[in-house]
């Protein structure tokens, strides 16, 4: 928190982005304190399985009675981006492309949520709740992050690996086989898949986002190593 004090008042920067990220690690190490670990990830997990279900209850809504979302209040968020309000969940109000976003501001962000509530689900519990498991995955899957549905198939693979080496190899050999008939019946799945990476698409300012904030910070330290 000192670090963050210290760079704010060295470089004359007062926004409120600076007292956050402070009293977030404060809070934080409190939890740490006080919170024996197996009991937050277990309540973190359940809690995160409540936002997962209504998310998906409200996603089939979104897509086929968007008429119903529009006597909803509209928020916008620092982006401009605007979103339609239903409390635990929120839902773009202007997308060719729906997607679950639950109460974050992007899908992305929820599908790290999800991927972390698997985490702690699969390598944490002493008995993995598969019903949590399901549900994440259902949730992740609404999300349409090609990246959290990649990473979550190396998790299932890893837990598969970790109690029967054969049986990974056999759910990797079929996941390959899936994946080559999915772009097979459907091609533009590559397209879709990797449009971040074409400068053409419109999903390419996502991946430079991404890159720069990795390429940025270490760009700003180098400029400034003590308080950059």
């Amino acid at each position: 928190g000192f670090a963050f004090i210290s760079t704010m008042v060295m470089n004359g920067d007062v926004r409120n982005g600076y007292f956050l990220q402070a009293i977030v690690l404060l809070l934080a190490g409190l939890v740490a304190l006080r919170v024996e670990r197996r009991a937050f990830l277990s309540q973190f997990s359940q809690v995160l399985l409540w936002l997962a279900v209504l998310s998906i209850c409200i996603f089939p809504l979104s897509i086929f009675a968007r008429f119903l979302l529009e006597f909803l209040p509209v928020i916008e968020n620092y982006a401009g981006v605007e979103f339609v309000n239903l409390g635990l969940v929120m839902v773009f109000r202007n997308a060719d492309i729906i997607r679950n976003t639950s109460i974050f501001r992007e899908p992305g962000v929820f599908a790290l949520y999800l991927l972390t509530g698997l985490m702690v689900e699969l390598f944490y519990m002493s008995r993995p709740r598969y019903a949590n498991v399901a549900v994440f995955l259902v949730a992740l899957a609404t999300t349409m992050s090609t990246t959290g549905l990649f990473v979550a198939c190396l998790l299932l693979l890893g837990y598969i690996f970790k109690h029967n080496v054969r049986k990974a190899l056999l759910v990797s050999l079929l996941m390959m086989v899936f994946a080559v008939g999915v772009i097979y019946v459907w091609p533009e799945t590559i397209g879709f898949a990797f449009s971040k990476f074409d400068e053409n698409s419109h999903e390419f300012a996502s991946a430079l986002a991404r890159l720069s904030s990795i390429s940025v910070p270490f760009t700003i330290f180098l400029s400034n190593p003590v308080f950059g």
